[in-house]
């Protein structure tokens, strides 16, 4: 189990570390999802290594999204959602079940991300792509849970900002502006 952290230590962690997670992950799935990223590069080569890269952030702020909300059994270093919420099963009771979304999603980042793997996706198929919105669309969604759930104290208002730019942003996009 993670070590005990207080409530200013956990406001000040999620402050700034949960906060980047959350906002890196929704500003990546927006900058990738539109696929109108102007980049500066020397050739077209470099700028579709760039979008590589993109796209490997995305996957990693996804991965320690997923296991800050879902991982049952941390490592003493860990920082898990429970934490946040008091007492910390109040948060695994809360949240839902993986969706089948979140599950493939989670295995992907796993076999192509983190690990080399026979698992990997090779080509140029439909099915290497990222579904960035989709994806994001369901980690929204848990995340404005654990807001709903967890302890004022211990959560800083920047994660709910991060979530609610966001949600504003989608709500444009499905509007048509």
């Amino acid at each position: 189990m993670p070590r005990p952290m207080n409530d200013e230590e956990l406001l000040a962690y999620s402050g700034e570390h949960v906060f980047y997670e959350t906002k890196l992950f929704f500003w990546l799935t927006l900058a990738l999802a539109k696929r109108t990223i102007t980049v500066t590069a020397p050739t077209v080569e470099d700028a579709h290594w760039f979008r590589c890269t993109l796209i490997e952030g995305f996957v990693l702020h996804l991965r320690n999204l997923l296991e800050f909300i879902f991982l049952n059994y941390p490592k003493d270093e860990h920082i898990v959602a429970a934490q946040f919420c008091q007492p910390a099963e109040r948060w695994t009771t809360a949240r839902p079940a993986l969706s089948d979304v979140i599950k493939r999603a989670w295995g992907r980042a796993d076999l192509e991300m983190v690990h080399l793997t026979t698992g990997r996706i090779s080509g140029r198929l439909p099915e290497k792509g990222w579904d960035f919105i989709g994806i994001a669309d369901e980690i929204a969604p848990l995340l404005r849970l654990l807001v709903s759930v967890a302890e004022p104290s211990r959560l800083s208002p920047n994660v709910t900002r991060a979530i609610e730019e966001y949600e504003a942003v989608r709500q444009q996009e499905v509007q048509g502006r």
